[in-house]
C-alpha cells in the first residue's frame, strides 16, 4: 500500500501498518505523519473509489502488482482563505541549493605564474597542487549542487505526475457519483412521467365519466336484486360520493403539478451538472503538460550526465598531475597530500637541495601544469558552470510549475467540491418527491379518480355476468333432452343386441349363465333448474351500453374509438383499449367472449364426445378446417365452415331422433319443441354468419397490413441485433485489451522496481568489492612505488653527471621547440574555440529553422481548412456580386434617364414662366426659380387698375386688356396647378437621388466588401443642409449625386470580380483534384464485397449449397442467412465457372415459404429468404468510365439567375432609411404636398 498526499503529490512514509485495525487507526496514522485532521482526511484509491471499513483489509494486504495506491484528499483546501492557501504554496515550494560563488581561476594561475622565478621546483609543485586541489573543490560543489537539483527536478516532476493522477480519481469518483444520481432522476423521471399522464387522463376525463355515471340508469332486472338499502337509487352516479371525488381531484391536480415541476427542475438540474463537469474535464486536458516536464527533466539529465563526464575527466587530470609531483619530489603519492613540508629529514633535505635548481625536465612538467591550469580554467569550469546554472534555471522553472500545479489542483477540487454539493443536494429532494408520489398512492389506492370508470366497465361486466348465467341455464335446459334421447336409442340398441344374443346364440351353447338374462343399465339424465321468467336483460341492452361507452369516449383525447353496435363493434373496442384500462377491458373481452362462445363450447363438446371416431358425422366434422388464429376477435371462413358443418351434422342427428320410434321418460320437452327450437338456432346461427363474413373481411385487410409491419420490425430487429453484436463485441475486445494494459502496465511496474532493487543490491556488492580491491592494489603499488623509487634515486646518483652535461646542451632546443609547441597549442585552442562555436551557431539556426517550419506546417493546415469553408463562401458570393452588379447597374440606367427627364421639364416650365413675365412684365432676366409669384399678382393688378382708368378714353382698348387679363388668369391658374402637381415629384426625385448616393456607396462597401477612399467616405457622411428653398437643397443634392467618381467604382469592382474570377478558378482546379480523388475512392468502394446487409448495388460472392435437388447457389454472409442466387442469374454464371460466382444485385425478392409459395432449397415453413437477381459486377464499373466528362470553366459554370428581381430602388431605400432617415425639410415638405 502507498500512500501519496493529493495536494502535492508527496509520498507519505507511515511507520508501520501492523497495527491498523480499522478506518480510524489509519486516519490517526495519518495525522501523525503529515498532519492532516482525522475529520478532515478523504481516502480515495487509484480506481475512484473511496476507502471504507469493507475494503480496508484487502487493501492493506494487497501486495506485489495488486498493491494499492491510496490518496489523501485535505477536505480544509476546499473553502480554504488565499492566505491559508498562500501559505501552502509557500511550505511545499522546494528551496534551491544557495549559489556558489564564482572561482577567478585566471587570476591565481597568473600569482603562480609571477612567482615561479623565485620558487623552488617542491615549491612550484605545491602551488601547482594547491591550484588543482580549489579546482576539484570548486568542480567538486557545482557538482554536489547539479545532482542536488537533478534529484529535486525528478521529484517535482514525480510529485506533479501524482497530483495530476490524484484529480483524475477525484474526477472519476465524480463522474461515478454523477451517472449513479442520473440513473435514479431518469427512473424517477419515467415513473413520475408515466403516473403523472396517467392522472392528467384521469383528470380530463373525469367529468365525462360523471355525466355518463348521470345518464346510465340501473336496469330493472338488477335493480330488482338489490338490497334494500339500494332500492332507491336508480342512477350509477347515486353511488359515487362526489364531494370526495372533488376532493381527489384537487389532490391529484397537486400531485400533476408537483411532478411537472419535480420532473422540469431535475431534468434541468441534471443537464447543468453534466455541462459543468464536462467543463471542468475540458479545461483539465486543455492545461495538461506533462509531457513538457518530462522533456525539461530530460534536458536537466542529459547536462548532469555532461556534467559527470567532465568530471571525471578532470578527476583523471588530477590524478595524472599528482603522479608527476609525486616522482618529481619523490614523495608517496598517500603522504604527498597530508604535507608537502620537506624539511623533516635529511633525506628530504637532500632532495631540496637538489631540486633548488630546476633541471630540463622540471621545467618542461611545470609547464605542462600551466597548460592544464590554463585548460581548465578556460573550458572545463566555465562549462561545468553552465551547466549548473542551466540546471538552475530549469529547475526554478519546475518549482514554479509545481506552485502552480498546487494552484490549479485545489481550484479544480474546489469545483469537484461544489459539484459534488450539487449531486448530493438532489438526493434528499429525490426521496422527498418520491415519499410525495407514494404517500398519494397509499391515501387513494382503493378510491381514486380511476374508481368513477371502473364503476362503468364494473357495471358493464355484472350485466355480462347475468346474461351469461341465464343463458348458461337456457342451454343446458334445452340440451337435456337430447342427451337423454342419444342415451335412450344406446339403451335400445343394446337390447336388441342382447335380444339376438339370447334368441340365437344362447340356444347353441350348452352353458348357461344367470347373467345373460340382465336386462341393461338405465341412464337419468335431468336438468335441475327452474324457468327464469323476471330476468328482461339481454344481449342487446349489454351492446347497448358499451357503444354509449364507445360515443362517450369517442372524442377523449385517451380514446379514438367509434360507436359500437355490434359484437364486433365490443371487439374492436377491446383491441383499442388504452394501457390505463387495459385491465378493465382484457376481463370484459373474456367475459364477453365466454358469454358468445357458450353455445359454441357446447357444440364442441357434443363433437369431442358424441361422435367418436368411428362415426362417420364425426369424420365430417374432423375434416373441416380448425380454427385460423385464437387471439382474433372474428370467426374467418374456415371457422365457418366448421359451424355449417356441425350445424348440418345436428340436422341429420336430429331428424334421426324425431324419426326413432322409441320415446323417453325422462326428456323435459317434446321433439317438436327441439326441432323449432333447433330452426330459431339456424336462423341465429345464418345471421351470425352473415355478421362474421364481413367482419372476416376487415379482419384479413388488417392482418395483411399486420403482417407488413411485422415484417418491417422483423428486418429492423435483425438489423439492430447485427448492429448490437458488433457492438458487443467491440465492447468485449476494449475491455479485454483495457485489462491487457492494465495487466502490463502492473507488470512492468512490478518488473522495474525488482530489476531496480536487484541493480541496487549488484551495485553495492560490487562496490565492496571494488573497495577491497582498490584497497589491496594500493598496498601493492606502494611497495612497489617504494622499490622503484629507491631504484631510481641510485640510477639519479649515477647519472647526475652525465644529465647535467647533456641538459644544458638541450636547453635551448627544447625551449625552442616548447615555445613552438606552446604557439601551436594555443592555435588549435582558438580553432576549437570557433569550431564549437561555429557549432552552436548552426545548431540554433537549425533549430530555429525547425520551429520556423513547424510553425509554416500549423498555418498551412489552418489554411487549408478555411479554404475548404471559404468554397462555399465564395460561390455564394460570385452569385451575389453577379446580381448586385447587374442589378446597380440597370438602376443607375434608369434613374439617371428619370433625372435628365425631370431636368428637361424643368426647363420647359422655368422657360414658360420667364416667357410669361417678360410678356407681361418686361422682367423675364430677373425670374428665378426662388422667384416669388404673389407680387407679380399685385403687379398685375396694378397694371389692370391702370387699364381700367384708361378705359374711358378707349372702350376697345379696355375689351381686349380684359380679354387678356381674363386669359392670363387662367393661365395663371393652370401654371399653379402645373406647380402643385410637378412640386411632389420633384421633391420625392431628390429623396430617391439622395437614397440612391447613399445607398450606392453602402452596396459597395458594404456588400462588395471594397474599402472606401476618404473622398467617397465624406459623400457618404455629408448631410443635406436644412433650407426652405427647395432649388437650393436639389442643386446640392444634385451636385453630391455627381461627385461620386463613378469610374474609380467601376475599376475597382472590376479588379474585385477578377479577383474572384481567380480564386474561383483555384477552387475549380482544386474542385477538380478532389473529384478524380473521390471518383478513385468510389470506385475502389463499388468493387468491395459485402458479407451483410445486402441491398441492391452490393457486390455478393455466391457458394454452391449442398442441396441435391436444385443445387441453388448461396450469398456468402456473416448474420444474414437466406440470401440465394434466382434461377436465371444461377442459369446465366454457372456455364463460366462451377465454383464461385461474384456478381453485382440488381433486385432483391422477399419470399416467406408456405403452402402458396413452396421454396426449391429444402426451407421450413414460414421462414423468409431472399432471391437476388445479379449482373456481371464490373458492368457498373464500365458503364461510369463511359459517362462523358463535365468540364467547368471556372465563373461560367455558375448558374445565372433570370428570374425576376426585386426592385432596386426599394432594397435600396430601405438601406438608406435604416442608415440615415429623410431629411426633416423633405419631409415637411412632402406633408405640404400631401403625399
Amino acid at each position: 500500500m502507498k500512500i501519496y498526499r493529493a495536494e502535492t503529490g508527496q509520498q507519505v512514509n507511515l511507520q508501520s501498518t501492523k497495527d491498523i485495525t480499522s478506518l480510524n487507526d489509519l486516519k490517526l496514522e495519518l495525522e501523525r505523519s503529515i498532519g492532516v485532521p482525522m475529520h478532515s482526511q478523504i481516502l480515495m484509491t487509484s480506481f475512484g473509489t473511496q476507502v471504507k471499513e469493507s475494503n480496508l483489509k484487502e487493501i492493506l494486504e494487497a501486495t506485489d502488482q495488486n498493491e494499492y495506491i491510496l490518496f489523501c484528499y485535505d477536505r480544509q483546501y476546499l473553502d480554504a482563505l488565499p492566505e491559508e492557501i498562500s501559505n501552502l504554496l509557500d511550505v511545499e515550494t522546494p528551496k534551491l541549493e544557495p549559489r556558489i560563488s564564482a572561482f577567478d581561476g585566471s587570476e591565481s594561475l597568473k600569482s603562480i605564474e609571477k612567482s615561479l622565478k623565485s620558487r623552488t621546483v617542491s615549491q612550484s609543485c605545491e602551488s601547482y597542487l594547491s591550484l588543482f586541489t580549489s579546482f576539484d573543490d570548486y568542480s567538486q560543489s557545482l557538482i554536489k549542487t547539479s545532482a542536488t537539483h537533478t534529484q529535486l527536478a525528478k521529484t517535482l516532476v514525480d510529485e506533479q505526475k501524482l497530483q495530476r493522477m490524484a484529480l483524475n480519481v477525484a474526477m472519476t469518483n465524480l463522474e461515478a457519483h454523477n451517472k449513479s444520481i442520473n440513473t435514479n432522476v431518469k427512473a424517477f423521471v419515467a415513473a413520475a412521467e408515466k403516473e403523472r399522464t396517467r392522472q392528467s387522463t384521469l383528470i380530463q376525463s373525469l367529468q365525462n365519466d360523471l355525466d355518463i355515471l348521470k345518464h346510465v340508469r340501473i336496469h330493472p332486472t338488477i335493480l330488482h336484486q338489490l338490497n334494500l338499502s339500494h332500492k332507491s337509487k336508480e342512477k350509477l352516479i347515486d353511488f359515487v360520493d362526489q364531494a370526495y371525488i372533488e376532493q381527489v381531484r384537487i389532490d391529484t391536480i397537486k400531485l400533476c403539478d408537483f411532478l411537472s415541476q419535480e420532473i422540469r427542475d431535475m431534468l434541468d438540474k441534471i443537464a447543468e451538472l453534466e455541462q459543468c463537469e464536462q467543463e471542468v474535464l475540458t479545461d483539465i486536458a486543455n492545461k495538461n503538460n506533462l509531457h513538457i516536464l518530462d522533456a525539461t527533466l530530460a534536458d536537466i539529465q542529459q547536462l548532469y550526465k555532461k556534467a559527470q563526464y567532465l568530471k571525471d575527466t578532470r578527476k583523471r587530470d588530477i590524478g595524472r598531475v599528482s603522479d608527476k609531483i609525486a616522482g618529481m619530489l619523490n614523495i608517496p603519492i598517500t603522504k604527498l597530500f597530508a604535507s608537502l613540508s620537506i624539511q623533516n629529514s635529511s633525506q628530504q633535505q637532500q632532495q631540496q637541495q637538489t631540486n633548488n635548481k630546476p633541471s630540463h625536465d622540471s621545467k618542461k612538467t611545470l609547464d605542462s601544469f600551466r597548460h592544464l591550469a590554463e585548460y581548465h580554467v578556460q573550458n572545463y569550469l566555465p562549462q561545468l558552470a553552465s551547466y549548473e546554472q542551466f540546471i538552475r534555471q530549469k529547475v526554478t522553472t519546475l518549482a514554479i510549475s509545481k506552485r502552480n500545479s498546487i494552484q490549479e489542483f485545489i481550484k479544480y477540487m474546489n469545483a469537484v467540491s461544489q459539484i459534488q454539493s450539487e449531486i448530493a443536494s438532489i438526493e434528499p429532494r429525490l426521496n422527498s418527491a418520491k415519499e410525495y408520489l407514494d404517500e398519494f398512492k397509499k391515501k387513494y389506492e382503493t378510491y381514486d379518480l380511476g374508481s368513477v370508470r371502473d364503476i362503468l366497465f364494473g357495471y358493464g361486466a355484472l350485466m355480462i355476468e347475468i346474461v351469461r348465467r341465464r343463458e348458461y341455464v337456457q342451454l343446458l335446459a334445452e340440451n337435456a333432452t337430447l342427451l337423454a334421447d342419444i342415451m335412450s336409442r344406446y339403451r335400445n340398441e343394446e337390447e336388441q343386441r342382447r335380444d339376438f344374443f339370447r334368441r340365437k346364440i344362447a340356444k347353441i351353447l350348452p352353458l348357461k349363465m344367470s347373467i345373460m338374462d340382465d336386462s341393461p343399465p338405465q341412464c337419468e339424465i335431468t336438468a335441475n333448474v327452474s324457468p327464469v321468467t323476471d330476468m328482461t336483460l339481454q344481449k342487446k341492452d349489454i351492446i347497448d351500453f358499451i357503444s354509449l361507452l364507445g360515443q362517450a369516449y369517442a372524442q377523449s383525447p385517451s380514446y379514438n374509438r367509434r360507436p359500437l353496435s355490434s359484437s364486433k363493434s365490443l371487439k374492436r373496442l377491446i383491441t383499442q383499449q388504452t394501457n390505463e384500462d387495459e385491465k378493465l377491458y382484457s376481463v370484459l373481452k373474456l367475459m364477453y367472449k365466454q358469454l358468445d362462445s357458450l353455445k359454441a363450447d357446447f357444440l364442441k363438446s357434443i363433437e369431442s364426445d358424441l361422435f367418436g371416431p368411428g362415426s362417420i358425422d364425426s369424420v365430417r366434422i374432423k375434416n373441416a378446417s380448425k380454427r385460423e388464429d385464437k387471439e382474433s376477435q372474428v370467426l374467418s371462413d374456415d371457422e365457418r365452415k366448421i359451424y355449417e358443418a356441425k350445424i348440418q351434422t345436428l340436422e341429420r342427428t336430429l331428424q334421426l331422433r324425431s324419426e326413432s320410434k322409441y320415446s323417453t321418460s325422462y326428456s323435459l320437452v317434446s321433439n317438436d319443441t327441439t326441432s323449432e327450437e333447433t330452426k330459431s338456432k339456424l336462423i341465429d346461427t345464418e345471421k351470425r354468419l352473415l355478421e362474421m363474413k364481413d367482419t372476416n373481411e376487415r379482419q384479413k385487410q388488417e392482418i395483411e397490413e399486420l403482417k407488413k409491419a411485422l415484417q418491417k420490425l422483423e428486418q429492423e430487429k435483425n438489423q439492430c441485433e447485427n448492429e448490437k453484436e458488433d457492438q458487443r463485441l467491440q465492447i468485449q475486445e476494449l475491455e479485454q485489451l483495457l485489462e491487457e494494459e492494465r495487466q502490463t502496465y502492473e507488470h512492468n511496474r512490478q518488473s522495474l522496481l525488482n530489476e531496480a532493487k536487484i541493480k541496487d543490491n549488484l551495485a553495492d556488492i560490487r562496490i565492496a568489492g571494488l573497495e577491497e580491491d582498490w584497497k589491496g592494489k594500493i598496498s601493492d603499488l606502494q611497495r612497489a612505488l617504494e622499490e622503484e623509487t629507491r631504484t631510481l634515486n641510485e640510477l639519479r646518483l649515477r647519472h647526475d653527471a652525465e644529465i647535467s652535461d647533456l641538459r644544458f646542451e638541450h636547453d635551448t632546443r627544447l625551449r625552442e621547440k616548447v615555445e613552438a609547441i606552446n604557439n601551436e597549442k594555443r592555435e588549435l585552442a582558438l580553432l576549437v574555440d570557433q569550431l564549437r562555436e561555429d557549432l552552436a551557431s548552426v545548431n540554433q539556426s537549425l533549430e530555429e529553422e525547425r520551429e520556423k517550419y513547424e510553425e509554416r506546417l500549423t498555418e498551412l493546415q489552418t489554411e487549408i481548412a478555411e479554404s475548404e469553408r471559404a468554397k462555399d463562401e465564395i460561390k455564394l458570393l460570385q452569385q451575389q456580386t453577379r446580381m448586385m452588379v447587374n442589378r446597380a447597374q440597370e438602376d443607375w440606367t434608369m434613374k439617371n434617364e428619370e433625372l435628365k427627364r425631370i431636368k428637361d421639364e424643368q426647363m420647359i416650365v422655368r422657360s414658360a414662366i420667364a416667357e410669361l413675365l417678360s410678356r407681361y412684365m418686361g422682367e423675364g432676366a430677373q425670374i428665378t426659380e426662388n422667384t416669388d409669384l404673389e407680387p407679380i399678382i399685385r403687379a398685375f393688378q396694378q397694371n389692370l387698375d391702370q387699364f381700367t382708368a384708361q378705359a374711358n378714353l378707349t372702350q376697345e382698348n379696355y375689351e381686349n386688356l380684359e380679354q387678356e387679363a381674363a386669359d392670363l388668369n387662367q393661365r395663371y391658374q393652370e401654371l399653379l396647378e402645373t406647380h402643385q402637381e410637378w412640386r411632389p415629384i420633384a421633391i420625392g426625385m431628390a429623396e430617391k437621388l439622395e437614397d440612391y448616393r447613399k445607398m450606392m456607396l453602402y452596396e459597395i462597401i458594404n456588400q462588395f466588401q471594397i474599402p472606401a477612399d476618404e473622398a467617397e467616405l465624406n459623400i457618404l457622411s455629408r448631410k443635406i443642409t436644412p433650407s426652405e428653398d427647395d432649388a437650393a437643397m436639389w442643386n446640392e443634392i444634385l451636385q453630391l449625386a455627381s461627385s461620386i467618381d463613378h469610374q474609380n467604382i467601376t475599376r475597382r469592382l472590376r479588379k474585385r470580380v477578377k479577383e474572384v474570377h481567380e480564386l474561383a478558378r483555384q477552387y475549380k482546379k482544386d474542385y477538380k483534384e478532389l473529384k478524380e480523388k473521390y471518383i478513385k475512392l468510389s470506385a475502389k468502394l463499388s468493387e468491395k464485397i459485402s458479407f451483410r446487409n445486402f441491398k441492391v448495388g452490393d457486390i455478393a460472392l455466391f457458394l454452391p449449397t449442398r442441396n441435391s435437388g436444385g443445387k441453388p447457389w448461396a450469398a456468402f454472409n456473416i448474420g444474414s442467412p437466406y440470401y440465394f442466387l434466382s434461377p436465371a442469374g444461377a442459369t446465366t454464371f454457372t456455364t463460366n465457372s462451377s465454383e464461385w460466382i461474384v456478381a453485382r444485385i440488381t433486385h432483391i425478392t422477399e419470399h416467406i415459404v408456405d403452402e402458396s409459395d413452396p421454396n426449391p432449397y429444402g426451407l421450413a415453413p414460414q421462414v423468409k429468404y431472399y432471391e437476388l437477381e445479379v449482373e456481371c459486377w464490373k458492368n457498373q464499373k464500365a458503364s461510369n468510365k463511359k459517362k462523358p466528362n463535365f468540364i467547368d470553366s471556372g465563373l461560367a459554370s455558375i448558374p445565372v439567375d433570370n428570374r425576376k428581381r426585386p426592385s432596386f430602388m426599394a432594397s435600396s431605400s430601405n438601406i438608406v432609411h435604416s442608415t440615415s432617415p429623410p431629411h426633416d425639410a423633405l419631409k415637411r415638405r412632402r406633408s405640404a404636398t400631401g403625399v
